[in-house]
Parts: C-alpha cells; structure tokens; sequence
C-alpha cells in the first residue's frame, strides 16, 4: 500500500482496527478499476459550480470583431486568443457553462498527470484532493483563469517531462505552449529566458547544444508574429503585448500601491492618455527605488495573504525537496509570483497557481513512493500529446483569423444595417445585438429601439438596460422603481438611470439624491484602489477619487439611450447639480447648433454620438459651424453678408471649414475651387499627429479629391492618389471598400 511506501513501519505502529482496515483495503488500492475511477470520482465531487456565464465574458466584443472581420477600434485592447476562443464557441451554440466545466476537468487531469510525475499515482490523486479545496471556490466564476490555467498545466506537464527525458520533441512542444499561452495573457513573456538559464546551469549534467536554444526562444515568440502584423496594420506601430490592458497596472506599481485599481490611473499619476505608462513607471522606479522596492515586498506578503494555507505548504514542499532539478520543478510558479509582484495585484491573478501548487506538495511530500516509472511516464506523454494537439489546433484557427483579419477589416463597407446582418449572422454574440438595437436609434426610431432593447436586455440579462426601460415607463418620479444593485457593473449606473429619468420628468430635488447616491456608489464600487492595507495605498486613493471622468463617461454613456429631443432638458438639470463635463458641453453645443433644424438636426446629432460609439469620433459639434462662413463666402463671393476676409482668411487654417467646403455641391461651387479645399485638408490632416477624428477625415478629403481630378480630366492625378490612398489608409477607414472598388474598375471615369 501506499502508506507502507511512503512510511516504512507505520502500520505496525497504528492501532489494530486500522491496521485491519488498510489491510483490507490493499487489494482495491491496487486494483485497475479502482485506479482509474478513483481521480474520476475526485474530480466529479470537488467540482466547480458553474452556473450562468459572468457578464464580462459575454459583453467582451473583442473576439466577435476578429470573427466576423469588422472594423474595431478597440481590436488590439487585450490579447485575442480567450475572447475568440469564447466567440467561436458561443457560434457553435455550446453552452458556455458546460464549455467550463469540460476546461476545467481537462486542468484537473493536467494536474493529476504532473502530480503523479513528481510522485507516483497517490501524489496524483492527492493533487486532485488540493484544487478541489482550494481551487473550487473562487476559480468558478472566472472563465478567463480557466482556460489559462490549462496552458499553464500544459507548460508544467511538458517541463516535467522535459527533465525526464530531455527529448528535442519536449522541448519544441514546450516552447510552442509557452507562445500559445502569451496569446492568451503575457504574464510569461520572459519565461522562455528563465528556462534557457536553468538548462545553461545544468549544461554540465546534461550539455545542450546553443542552436536548441536559439531554436527554443524563436518558436516561443513566432506565434506572436501575426499578432504583431495585426497591430501594425491597424495603428502603424510594432506591438506584441497588451501594453494598454496593463497600463492601470503599471501606473499604480510605479506610484507605490499593492492591489489594482478601477477609475483613472492616468489622471491620478497626472499624464496625458497619449504619455507612455512605461516611461513613467521607469522615471518613477529611477526617482523612488527604496518605494518601488518596499512596494514588491509589501506585494509579494499579500499575495501569501491570498492563499496562506497553500503558499505555506508550497514553501515547506521547497525546503524538503532535495532532487538535484528543484529549480526546474519549482520555476514555474515562482516566476508567476514574481513576475505579478513587480505590478499591482489581485486576487485573481493567482488562481492558475491553485491548480500549479498541489502537485508540486503531494509530489514532494510523496517521493518516497516513487515517480512511477515507465508507466506513469507512458500514460503522462499521451495525456499531454492529446491536449498539446487540441491546443494547437486552436491556435492555429486563431492566427489563421489574426493573420486575414486586416483584409477583411479592409473589405467590409460601414453601412447603416452593418450590426443588424452582423448579429443575424452570429446571433449569440452580445455587443452585435446591442449595436443593432443603436443602428435603429440612430434613425431617429425611439420606439423601435426600446423595443429592441427590451429583446436584449431579456437574452442577455442586461440588468442596466432592464432598469432603464423599466424607469422609461414610469410616469412620474414617484413611480420608478428602486434601482437594483448586484455589484460594481450595475449600482453606479442604475443610480444615473434613475437621476436622468427623474430629471426628464422634472423633479429636480429627487435627481440630485439620485445624483449624490450614484457618484457615492461609483466611489465605491468604480473608483479607487481594491484595497488600502497601508499609509501610501490611501495616499494614491485620494489622488484616484480627486478624478471623476470615470463617474462622467458613464453618465454621458447613460444619457445617450435618451430620445434626442430630451437630453437638452436634462442636460439643463445635470447642470444644477454639478459642473458640466466636457462631453457633455459637446453635446449640448450640437444640440444648440442644430436647434430648429427639425429632424435633419436631430439626426445629425444623434449621427455624432453614434459616431462615437461605433468608430473614432466624428467632428466635434463645437466645430460643426466653423465651414458655414465659409461656404456661404464661397457662394456669394463679396456679397456674403456679416462674412470678413480675415475670417475667411482664419476659416482656410481650419481642416474642419475646409471640409465642408470640399465636399459641398459641385453644382454650386467650380470644382477647382474645391479641390483647392480638399487638398489644402490633406495637407493640414497630415500634421494632426494622433488626433483619429482628423486623420480619416484627411482620407475622405483625399478621395473626394480623386473624383474632383477626374471630374477636371486630370486622370493620371486621380489614378495616382487613389493608388495611394490604398496602399496607405487603415482597414477601419470607412471609404477604403470605395476606394479598392474604383482602383478594381480601372479607376474613376
């Protein structure tokens, strides 16, 4: 038995009834039935309850965008390889819950196989008792550390396996695994240097030759390669990480916090959102090294706070192992831990090392029972085989999409019902749904669009759009019902319902309770650190609640499921309560402007805020007026009334008046006179530097030039600049499916 193994002469020291009891028990124990239904068995009663998918996971609208080939301004916002995975699966109609649940079964057997490699079956099975206890509580509710989790072990597995027999094969697998999981999160970005190193310390044991290495470090990173390629078509630059996902992170480690934050880390540490976070963490680090020292430790105890049971029997597993490759065997979570203490922390992050911890414990605390030998090596290598070839699998679908996502981003024409055929085409997919309903609202369709909104926030259990139609339907402020509150996604924001559906109806005194309770529920649930366990966490607190763009983006967002005729009311009554916000003085700069312009005003604006949510912002109201002098210049020469030279003279500075210019009527205006605007608008668009609004228009003016060439038979001209802006526009630039169609027809006639 394995008690007997493990300690010789502890039987005959136990007392007689249990003596009598493992003595029975023997021949089961040994038993093939018995080994093989035993880890079955463990895994079916610890099992995770996986219920309905979180909300986060199904409103990620990044892997639906590299599915369907649509342009997203927001692509390259986290690494793609978990939101497509999930896209994918919610097309084939697989129940997400049940997807968890296989995932998670599948880490399980990982964790049995690395356990039983380390110390034989019993390690194993124990190794499966340690994730049912400790990982079965909070790893339910986070699919993302799931299916990251199964790389990790897939790494684990296949470093264990690399130690027993350093095959070429082992390796290669290993560094593709490695590079399949940067695809997912970057945490291991520099572990491939890690394992280089360790095998260099082992040279004089087991010498490996230098092109291995090299070899190794190459096939780590390739996978990243159209990942890359993704990100330079879209915005120009050679990224290969989430350096933006991360930046909130980074922001916070440099000023001295422990846990991670939600709100504004930028505002706090007072850049610009064009400043670099890294370079302000270097001159952080570089000013206050003894702080950003003091701020890792500090990291690295709370990190032990979050599991002291297991990170406690992790460290006595260190200090009794006495193999000759316990840096090999240990690596991999030391490094996580690491790695993730240079940054601000939460809880979250550490659940992949419930699954990695317990069979390095069982497996030092069992040695003595032995590694099991050829079997366990055997039945380790075809477990691993197997699930190294379903991730490969994926990961080859997965670049397949990378690398042809800019082509078809390219070849797709924005239209009015774009969202619309999108979710017909893939119905499960959340942020396509709730585009159609806005493609309804931006006609000017209220009614259809709460009707819409009401199917959505049914299918998709929106608990804010629920709240919002429920508010829309009471006829005074009395009646609207109390705003549900089921955590940080939904209190704050049910709260600005609530305070714009009362200031809609025109009971100030009740809006600002509303208004007080809701910026009260954002500060706690949506601005500030996640904890404040010393003096320098609530210094920065202080300086991330100073901020409220957060609180304003949300109640900006909110008011914009309003009928257009009723924000100038309530945007009245916002204005009683607080200072406006900068977006929402735009807003109400368009809605003065287009004042008494009937239905043509009203779509304009509704036009602009759609504009903001489905691409990069279109021109800003407040410079909607600046081409009308302009134009009316233009038209009536000398005549035009109230019009000055020197204000033409400022107005031809200006992309925005010359735009208007550019593309009115050729009918009214020579069509010299507006290419002379759509050139000078190239030109001043050039220099905008990173403002997106003015380079697209830039581009539109550039293509409207190439008809006015043609139209003044300069063919060769416009043929010219056409090719041009095809080879350089952006796939998201609306206008390039135009652009390739003309160049296809043999340019414009």
């Amino acid at each position: 038995m394995i008690f007997a193994k493990v300690m010789p002469g502890m039987l005959t020291k136990l007392p007689q009834p249990l003596n009598e009891l493992f003595a029975f028990c023997a021949p089961f124990t040994e038993a093939a039935w018995f080994r093989a239904l035993l880890p079955v068995c463990l895994v079916v009663v610890f099992f995770p309850n996986f219920t309905a998918p979180p909300a986060q996971v199904m409103q990620n609208s990044q892997g639906g965008f590299l599915l369907a080939g649509l342009p997203h301004g927001a692509i390259t916002w986290q690494m793609p390889f978990f939101p497509s995975a999930i896209s994918f699966l919610l097309h084939l109609g697989l129940p997400l819950n049940i997807v968890a649940s296989v995932l998670h079964a599948a880490v399980a057997g990982l964790c049995f196989v690395s356990g039983s490699l380390l110390g034989g079956y019993w390690a194993g099975i124990l190794s499966l008792a340690g994730i049912g206890l400790f990982a079965a509580s909070p790893i339910s509710g986070n699919y993302e550390q799931i299916f990251y989790s199964f790389f990790l072990l897939l790494i684990f597995c296949l470093l264990l396996l690399k130690r027993r027999d350093d095959k070429l094969l082992y390796s290669l697998l290993c560094a593709l695994a490695i590079g399949a999981s940067l695809l997912v999160r970057t945490p291991l970005f520099l572990f491939p240097a890690v394992v280089v190193f360790f095998d260099w310390l082992r040279a004089k044991e087991r010498p490996v030759p230098v092109w291995r290495h090299v070899l190794f470090l190459g096939l780590c990173y390739v996978l990243l390669v159209p990942w890359g390629f993704l990100n330079y078509s879209l915005s120009g630059k050679v990224e290969f990480l989430e350096n933006e996902r991360a930046a909130d992170n980074i922001l916070t480690a440099a000023m001295g916090s422990v846990y991670t934050m939600e709100g504004s880390a930028r505002r706090a540490a007072g850049i610009g959102d064009q400043d670099s976070a890294f370079a302000f963490f270097a001159r952080e680090v570089a000013a206050h090294p003894l702080r950003y020292g003091l701020g890792t430790a500090k990291r690295l105890w709370h990190i032990f706070l979050f599991q002291p049971w297991l990170f406690a029997f992790f460290g006595a597993a260190m200090l009794l192992y006495r193999g000759r490759d316990r840096a090999l065997v240990f690596m991999l979570p030391l490094y996580l831990v690491a790695i993730h203490s240079l940054l601000s922390v939460e809880s979250r992050y550490f659940y992949p090392v419930v699954y990695l911890l317990p069979p390095l414990i069982a497996g030092t605390f069992l040695r003595a029972a032995g590694a099991g030998g050829e079997r366990v090596q055997g039945l380790a290598h075809k477990v691993v085989i197997t699930a190294f070839c379903v991730m490969a699998a994926a990961v080859l679908g997965l670049e397949g999409l990378l690398m042809v996502y800019p082509w078809r981003a390219a070849n797709t024409a924005f239209t009015e019902d774009m969202f619309s055929r999108a979710s017909a085409r893939f119905p499960r997919e959340q942020v396509f749904y709730e585009r159609k309903c806005r493609e309804i609202w931006r006609k000017g369709e209220d009614a259809g669009f709460y009707a819409c909104l009401g199917v959505y926030s049914r299918k998709y259990g929106d608990e804010v759009k629920a709240y919002f139609l429920a508010a829309m339907a009471a006829g005074s402020a009395r009646e609207i019902p109390a705003p549900p509150c089921t955590g940080a996604n939904t209190c704050a924001e049910n709260l600005i319902v609530k305070m714009l559906r009362e200031l809609d109806l025109g009971d100030q005194a009740a809006a600002g309770k509303s208004f007080n309770a809701a910026r009260a529920a954002h500060q706690v649930w949506g601005n500030g650190l996640r904890g404040e366990p010393y003096e320098r966490d609530r210094e920065i607190n202080v300086l991330i609640r100073r901020d409220s763009s957060s609180f304003e983006n949300g109640l900006y967002n909110v008011l914009t499921l309003w009928p257009v005729s009723s924000m100038g009311r309530i945007i009245a009554g916002i204005e009683k309560q607080a200072v406006l916000p900068a977006r929402l003085r735009q807003l109400r700069q368009g809605l003065n402007y287009t004042r008494g312009a009937g239905k043509a005003g009203e779509l304009r604006v509704r036009e602009w805020i759609i504009s903001d949510i489905f691409f990069p912002p279109a021109v800003p109201p407040e410079r909607w007026g600046n081409g009308d002098d302009l134009v009316a210049k233009t038209l009536s020469g000398p005549a035009a009334a109230g019009v000055s030279q020197q204000r033409v003279n400022a107005l031809m500075t200006e992309p925005e008046a010359l735009m208007r210019l550019c593309s009115a009527p050729r009918s009214a205006i020579a069509a010299a006179r507006l290419l002379d605007a759509c050139q000078r608008v190239v030109y001043l668009t050039g220099t905008a530097g990173g403002d997106k609004p003015l380079n697209l228009m830039g581009l539109d003016a550039a293509l409207e030039s190439c008809k006015l060439l043609a139209a003044l038979g300069r063919k060769e001209e416009a043929g010219a600049t056409l090719l041009w802006l095809a080879r350089t526009a952006p796939p998201g630039w609306p206008g390039l499916v135009e652009t390739r169609r003309l160049l296809a027809a043999g340019g414009i006639k």
